[in-house]
C-alpha cells in the first residue's frame, strides 16, 4: 500500500486502451502494434498514441478530477534503458507539442531528469511485487545534472507519460523520485494498460 502522503501527491496511473501481448491473438490490434513500433521508434505510431492519449483527457471525467492540462508544467517520460529517443521519449515530446498547440504555450518535455541505470531483467516477471520494487529502485535514478540544483521541480506539477505499463511499479518509482526532487504533485499517464494488468504495486513509505 503507499503512504497517505504518496496518496495525495501522486495520482494514476491513467491509461486510454488496452496493449495485449504478443502470445494473444488480439495483439494484431492497432492500439497493441502501436505500442510495439512506438517501442522502435516509429513516430507515425507515437502520433496515434499521443492523439488517442489527448482524446482521453477530453472525454473521460475521471481524470478532470484529479488535474487539468493547464496546471502541468512539465512532461517527463519514463526512461528508456536503450536509447532515450525512443517509446516514452517520443510520446513525451509529442505529447507536448500537441499541448501546446491546443491548450497551453509554456509546457514542455524533459527528458534529462530522469535515467535508468539499470538493464531489462527477463527472469523479473517471475518475481514478486515487492522483488520488482527493489530492483526498480536500483535501475532508476535522478540524473547528475538534477542533483546538482536544490529542488529543481519545487512546487511544479509533472505528468509522467510511459508507453505502457504492467504492474506500475516502475512509473511508481519514478514518480517517488520527482517528489523527491520537490514536485508538488505528480499525474501517472500511460498510453497503454496491459490486458490483466493488477493495480498498481507501491510499498508504505513511498
Amino acid at each position: 500500500m503507499m503512504s497517505k502522503r504518496a496518496a495525495y501527491h501522486i495520482i494514476g496511473p491513467f491509461s486510454c486502451d488496452i496493449y495485449y501481448p504478443k502470445n494473444l491473438q488480439s495483439n494484431s490490434l492497432p492500439f497493441s502494434q502501436c505500442i510495439l513500433h512506438a517501442k522502435q521508434g516509429s513516430k507515425e505510431a507515437v502520433n496515434y498514441l499521443c492523439e488517442k492519449m489527448y482524446d482521453y483527457l477530453l472525454q473521460n471525467k475521471s481524470p478532470s478530477r484529479f488535474f487539468n492540462l493547464d496546471d502541468v508544467e512539465i512532461i517527463v517520460p519514463v526512461p528508456n534503458e536503450w536509447c532515450v529517443d525512443t517509446d516514452a521519449t517520443l510520446i513525451a515530446e509529442e505529447f507536448a507539442k500537441i499541448i501546446r498547440e491546443r491548450v497551453r504555450e509554456n509546457i514542455r518535455s524533459d527528458k534529462f531528469i530522469l535515467e535508468r541505470v539499470g538493464r531489462s531483467n527477463t527472469d523479473r516477471r517471475y518475481s514478486s511485487d515487492a522483488e520488482k520494487y527493489r530492483a526498480s529502485l536500483q535501475d532508476y535514478k535522478v540524473t547528475e545534472k538534477m542533483k546538482e540544483h536544490k529542488n529543481p521541480l519545487k512546487d511544479r506539477k509533472i505528468l509522467l507519460i510511459d508507453d505502457n505499463r504492467t504492474s506500475g511499479i516502475t512509473i511508481g518509482v519514478c514518480s517517488s523520485l520527482l517528489l523527491q526532487l520537490g514536485a508538488k504533485r505528480v499525474i501517472m499517464f500511460c498510453a497503454g494498460r496491459t490486458n490483466g494488468a493488477p493495480v498498481p504495486y507501491l510499498p508504505s513509505g513511498t
